[in-house]
């Protein structure tokens, strides 16, 4: 109980923090260049040049134009473990509807993270060929992660993939 305390703590305060990195100016730019909302000197929503990168200062995300991106984040970690891709691309649609424009999902998910205690996914599919064993990837989970990204994608979402939450 007290783990998963602390990873929820710890989500909210990596919104926050990106949210509030976000309002920081860097030298030399004026507060209309880091907008929030996706005015001013941002753009309109929708917009957005994938990939993002770091602005140059490193404070705060911006597009291929250099425009910033205001992280707003759900948090779907068990996502892979617990979601047909069906019931991902609803999910997804949903967020997209209601403004969200960013997902934290976990890579490897366990009971302690929402999954079942093995790892697998909601249908039984394995991460490992040997359980526990990080050098025999299953590929058919590893293809069921790559799909619930790609639907993300699609949806105009970006993923802060956890790779093995800890």
């Amino acid at each position: 109980m007290r783990t998963r305390m602390t990873v929820r703590l710890l989500a909210v305060a990596f919104l926050a923090f990106a949210a509030a990195s976000a309002w920081w100016s860097a030298p030399g730019e004026t507060a209309s260049q880091v907008r929030l909302d996706g005015s001013g000197a941002g753009s309109s929503a929708g917009s957005v040049v994938y990939p993002l990168k770091a602005s140059r200062n490193g404070r705060y995300l911006v597009d291929q134009r250099n425009v910033p991106f205001m992280i707003v984040g759900d948090s779907p970690q068990a996502m892979i473990g617990n979601l047909s891709l069906e019931d991902a691309e609803s999910y997804l649609a949903n967020r997209k509807a209601a403004g969200f424009n960013a997902v934290w999902v976990n890579l490897l998910c366990v009971k302690y993270t929402g999954c079942r205690d093995d790892g697998a996914t909601f249908d039984g599919i394995e991460a490992f060929t040997t359980p526990g064993d990080l050098s025999t990837p299953n590929p058919a989970y590893f293809e069921r992660a790559d799909a619930v990204i790609r639907l993300a994608a699609r949806a105009g979402i970006v993923v802060f993939l956890d790779p093995i939450e800890t």
